[in-house]
């Protein structure tokens, strides 16, 4: 599978970034929105989810670490290959909608969502692998191509209390 390419297609200030619309959730329910972020030529990305009210969380893509975040429940950085980390953010739905957005933006600090680029035509984040769900934490990866999937409940081999592998 191919990752999209968030690329500046003018200099100056501007927000780049991916939208993802007519996505589902009800009022009063736990959701985690990942996605995984490979850098480029800058170094942040945010996450976006507006279902009337913003929940947001910005990751640095050369740490790993969580930058500025806003009515959210929890935030969770996976270091992946190649430079590829998978973000999530956690919150509780605000309405009932099925008009629900998700925007991946590429910026250049936590919090700036209109980063000067001085270059136009050149990839600035790659993203991959968007996936909303209800649930306090992001489950594995699910390939989703024309329907929506669940994932089925995994064991963990937890040795101290269960032994699978004898």
């Amino acid at each position: 599978t191919t990752a999209n390419a968030i690329k500046s297609d003018s200099t100056g200030e501007k927000a780049y970034n991916i939208t993802q619309g007519s996505l589902s959730v009800t009022a009063g329910k736990t959701y985690t929105l990942s996605v995984h972020f490979k850098k480029q030529n800058l170094d942040f990305a945010r996450i976006y989810f507006s279902d009337g009210a913003s929940k947001t969380a910005d990751f640095n893509l050369s740490t790993g670490a969580v930058g500025a975040t806003s009515n959210t429940l929890r935030t969770q950085v996976d270091a992946m290959d190649d430079g590829w980390y998978r973000c999530s953010m956690t919150f509780v739905a605000t309405s009932t909608v099925s008009s629900g957005q998700a925007r991946f933006y590429a910026q250049s600090a936590s919090g700036d969502n209109t980063p000067n680029v001085a270059v136009s035509g050149i990839v600035l984040i790659y993203v991959w692998g968007f996936q909303l769900e209800e649930n306090i934490e992001a489950s594995p990866y699910i390939v989703t191509t024309t329907s929506a999937r669940t994932a089925t409940e995994t064991l963990n081999d937890l040795s101290s209390i269960w032994d699978f592998d004898s």
